[in-house]
């Protein structure tokens, strides 16, 4: 799972940000702010997907990062992932990130 999520949101970080500050910076820093968001993501997502995968995953992923991020941002990427990643994961992925 990790290594997945770590993988996948480098590639999109990685599109985000290459807009932002032209392609060839862009790709270099996605793929490493990718990694690093990837794993914060899965902290973060932990919580809620906690349940379904596994309590131990959820707890070790969710507790570091809910408080310090805030609900806000949370909200706001859970919307974004939730359509992209409820494609690929399946539809109760979808269904609960969309809320």
């Amino acid at each position: 799972m990790d290594r997945w999520m770590d993988r996948w949101m480098g590639r999109w970080m990685g599109r985000r940000m290459g807009r932002r500050m032209g392609r060839r910076m862009g790709r270099r820093m996605g793929r490493r702010m990718g990694r690093r968001m990837g794993r914060r993501m899965g902290r973060r997502m932990g919580r809620r997907m906690g349940r379904r995968m596994g309590r131990r995953m959820g707890r070790r992923m969710g507790r570091r990062m809910g408080r310090r991020m805030g609900r806000r941002m949370g909200r706001r990427m859970g919307r974004r992932m939730g359509r992209r990643m409820g494609r690929r994961m399946g539809r109760w992925m979808g269904r609960r990130m969309d809320r």
